[in-house]
């Protein structure tokens, strides 16, 4: 049973969140406009005119205003996510302004990321439902890097259709702060919620046509506090099921950025090499306008979310069950999607005919 006053707290949270990026991101646009720092029109690029593009420090302040309100006492794990929550916006406004290479890029986050696990936000265990939890030993922090840094870049991969990311990035995290309300976190429950009322907040400029992004130091930011809220919340620093509770609402982002992985190797190119190739590019390419394509992957990222609260009322052998079902099931689509590129085309096609978006 969930309690009046957690209730309220959570709220609260969300409110204050929301309302504090309202008010912040047309400042920060102004002061980004006023700065020169405006992300310019290119081929690889659906925008036409240059747009403000340091939406992450509104995002950033928003959230951390939030945290200084709602916590008046701080944790280690709360304290990490100041402190590396803080260096990723940092990295990212000098990506925005200065555009530092991927492969730098990558050593810097794999860095801070490496600085989270010193304050407790490691994943410990693997949980089995038959043969009960194990300890990770020296693999957490391998695995621990390795789950923060692929949520980042792939949210990261995500913000390139006005809105989109930012509305993953929402409805994930309430995603997690409901779970978090059904298992009694009422820590986890107010961060998560927070970091929707920020996204909300911000989708209101960022929806299409969008007025200003987010940037890099935006999607870095949230990927870093979904990866690091899913550790300390849901998964609760185990590996097993929970992991596919957090993975569904990200389910198409994640397989872009492996599909973009795969396309790059077998191409000889370099992995870190940007181009026009992702899923959102072939909607716009077969004729989806930018808002009916963030309506369609919402849409999907929705009913991702739908399953992950499923999975987190299961028995943990219904857990095991289901997500590995689940897993199979977008394995094999996306195995099909790039065997049969038509075929996926050809659907598509026929969603948009349809006027279904």
């Amino acid at each position: 049973m969930i309690s009046t006053l957690t209730f309220l707290r959570v709220c609260f949270s969300f409110f204050i969140a929301f309302g504090a990026t309202l008010c912040l991101t047309p400042l920060v646009r102004y002061a980004s406009i006023r700065a020169g720092a405006i992300d310019t029109p290119n081929e690889r690029k659906i925008h036409k005119s240059p747009i403000a593009n340091l939406g992450g420090i509104a995002i950033f302040l928003s959230f951390f205003a939030t945290l200084w309100v709602v916590f008046p006492s701080i944790s280690t794990p709360i304290l990490g996510l100041f402190v590396c929550g803080s260096l990723l916006a940092i990295l990212g406004v000098l990506d925005d302004l200065y555009s530092i290479k991927a492969c730098y890029k990558l050593l810097f986050q794999l860095a801070i990321v490496g600085l989270a696990t010193s304050f407790d936000i490691r994943i410990t265990h693997l949980v089995t439902p038959f043969w009960g939890s194990f300890s990770l030993g020296i693999w957490q922090y391998p695995l621990t890097i390795f789950w923060i840094t692929s949520l980042i870049n792939t949210i990261n991969l995500c913000d390139g259709v006005d809105g989109l990311a930012t509305g993953i990035v929402c409805i994930s995290a309430m995603t997690l702060g409901i779970l978090g309300l059904l298992q009694g976190q009422s820590v986890l429950s107010c961060l998560a919620f927070g970091i929707a009322g920020t996204a909300l907040g911000f989708l209101r400029y960022n929806f299409p046509p969008a007025s200003i992004f987010m940037g890099d130091s935006g999607s870095m930011f949230f990927g870093f506090m979904l990866a690091s809220l899913s550790i300390l919340g849901v998964m609760k620093g185990t590996l097993g099921a929970s992991i596919g509770i957090i993975a569904l609402p990200l389910s198409l982002p994640i397989l872009d950025l492996l599909y973009t992985i795969l396309r790059r190797y077998r191409s000889a190119q370099s992995i870190f090499k940007a181009d026009c190739h992702h899923f959102h590019h072939l909607l716009l390419a077969i004729g989806f306008q930018p808002p009916q394509v963030l309506k369609l992957l919402i849409a999907c990222s929705g009913l991702g979310c739908l399953f992950a609260v499923l999975l987190g009322i299961l028995s943990p052998v219904l857990q095991w069950g289901l997500a590995t079902g689940l897993c199979l099931l977008i394995v094999v689509f996306f195995v099909w999607g790039v065997r049969y590129p038509y075929l996926l085309k050809k659907g598509l096609l026929s969603i948009r005919l349809g006027k279904f978006f």
